[in-house]
């Protein structure tokens, strides 16, 4: 038979974790308990006993067993939505009054990564049904209060003052977004996350000794409160990749609700970057990323961008940018260079064959052509008439977004001019050969590393570990390193360092059909 949780049936387990709300959540105003409130800082000792039990008990078969991890769920979105409607009282205050210069890095933060984890395996656990109930549920309240937050100035300005309130809203996107693929990825996901927020590996805070408010804002650079994932690699966004069938985890109205939302996220992100160090940016970028894995409408081509004197220059101009150069570099690259088994990369081809795309892959890349060049051309036009408006002849200054904008256009170009030539090489790779015999030695008189552009290899070690070895057979390699060595140098002089100029690769040619 299936194995019983180590606390007893489903009934005691939500006696245990109702205990544990009471016991944890604030005070409310009147000083009396919110009993219905999960907290979203829990106490370590309370959070070791929920997540032991989480990651240890079976997974519930049917919604009475799930009765437990309904009632934290249904309890932390409610959380959640108080905490973004009402940011003069966020909980997460760090050092009121402090008496003592010791505190522990994840104090007062709520849906700090500890309590991230454990609110994502336990949506995890529900029932199939009750995971798209939920996260419909979630989506709207991120969408809501984004949407309340843009229309109120007051609000607007309290995000972009306080780095707090920014970072937990940051904090919301990126949980939404890891539910949203999790429960597209099912089980294996889950069993995932269990081991590395399970006993195995389970999470504890450090103890800090700050003899200032300023000693604590200098150590702002935290797992606790900066995290883009929940995994070990908590600066990354990426999920782990596993084996998995794909589900849809939101209807069609959901996601376009999710992508205003987030586009809205993006726009607000530059408000506050100067308080919250970016994460509400890079948070809402990373998110909006990763959107393309569950939407159902195609790509129709690349945007047609107007100057930035038009009301039209907002921030979703970065976002359809990137978006241009993922599809057009799909279009022309999917079958030149083997992709790599990325979680992302598995969701593309699992939305690609529910498509039927695959039927008219012989197409892409006269399409991509098609689209390569009409970007070029209105790429080209948009930035002619950025450099003619009032942007930059006037002396008011622009926003943050609008140099954004500019810098990402001049990428954006120089992206769009590699896709006219294609290689059969790569040039770093053919002028510094990586085989295991040169593997850490240095050129002949060059300044470049067989493995690496250090400068830590010296010249007589080299020589020393290789006394024997016939210089001659290197002389043609040596000169193209080299060539290559004085052009980089050039170009740090200059002010551009191409990373792989093709008018330098003799494989270099226009690509077929352009």
């Amino acid at each position: 038979g299936q194995k019983k949780s180590f606390i007893g049936s489903h009934a005691d387990r939500l006696k245990i974790f109702q205990a544990v709300a009471k016991i944890s959540a604030r005070h409310n105003d009147d000083g009396s308990r919110a009993s219905t409130r999960w907290p979203l800082f829990l106490p370590a000792i309370y959070h070791a006993l929920v997540t032991t039990s989480l990651t240890a008990d079976p997974v519930p078969r049917t919604a009475r067993d799930a009765a437990p991890e309904r009632f934290i769920c249904n309890h932390y979105i409610q959380s959640i939505n108080e905490e973004l409607s009402s940011p003069n009282s966020n909980q997460h205050k760090e050092c009121q009054n402090r008496k003592s210069n010791i505190y522990v890095s994840d104090e007062k933060v709520p849906l700090s990564l500890r309590d991230a984890g454990l609110f994502a395996v336990t949506f995890c656990r529900l029932p199939k049904k009750d995971q798209l109930k939920s996260l419909s549920q979630l989506v709207s309240t991120v969408s809501s209060n984004l949407s309340k937050i843009q229309q109120d100035k007051t609000m607007r300005r309290h995000l972009a003052d306080d780095k707090d309130y920014a970072g937990f809203l940051a904090r919301v996107i990126t949980v939404t977004s890891t539910l949203i693929d999790m429960v597209s990825a099912g089980k294996p996901l889950l069993d995932s996350l269990c081991e590395h927020v399970g006993p195995k590996h389970y999470y504890l805070p450090s103890i800090i000794e700050a003899d200032s408010e300023s000693d604590i804002e200098s150590d702002w650079y935290k797992s606790e409160t900066c995290f883009m994932g929940l995994w070990e690699e908590w600066e990354s966004a990426a999920l782990p990749a596993v084996v998995c069938t794909f589900s849809d985890p939101l209807s069609n109205e959901d996601i376009t609700k999710y992508t205003s939302a987030l586009e809205v996220a993006f726009e607000l992100g530059f408000d506050s970057a100067p308080r919250d160090k970016c994460l509400l940016l890079f948070s809402a970028w990373n998110a909006s990323g990763k959107l393309c894995g569950i939407e159902q409408k195609s790509w129709d081509g690349p945007s047609v961008p107007i100057g930035l004197s038009a009301s039209s220059a907002t921030p979703k101009r970065l976002l359809q940018i990137r978006d241009d150069i993922c599809n057009i570099y799909h279009k022309l690259c999917s079958r030149d260079k083997a992709i790599s088994e990325t979680f992302l990369s598995q969701s593309l081809l699992s939305q690609q064959l529910k498509k039927k795309e695959q039927k008219y892959r012989s197409f892409s890349s006269l399409s991509g052509i098609a689209h390569l060049t009409s970007a070029m051309a209105s790429t080209v036009d948009f930035f002619e008439a950025t450099l003619e408006s009032p942007f930059c002849i006037s002396e008011s200054c622009p926003s943050s977004y609008e140099f954004a904008i500019v810098e990402s256009t001049t990428a954006y170009i120089s992206f769009l001019i590699s896709m006219f030539t294609t290689s059969s090489t790569d040039l770093l790779s053919a002028i510094v050969p990586r085989d295991k015999n040169q593997e850490g030695k240095k050129r002949k008189d060059s300044c470049i590393s067989a493995d690496s552009y250090d400068d830590d290899v010296s010249e007589a070690s080299f020589e020393s570990e290789s006394g024997d070895n016939n210089y001659e057979d290197d002389d043609d390699d040596d000169a193209k390193a080299d060539a290559i060595a004085r052009f980089h140098d050039i170009c740090e002089d200059l002010g551009a360092a191409p990373l792989h100029p093709d008018w330098l690769d003799n494989s270099c040619q226009i690509r077929p059909g352009m």
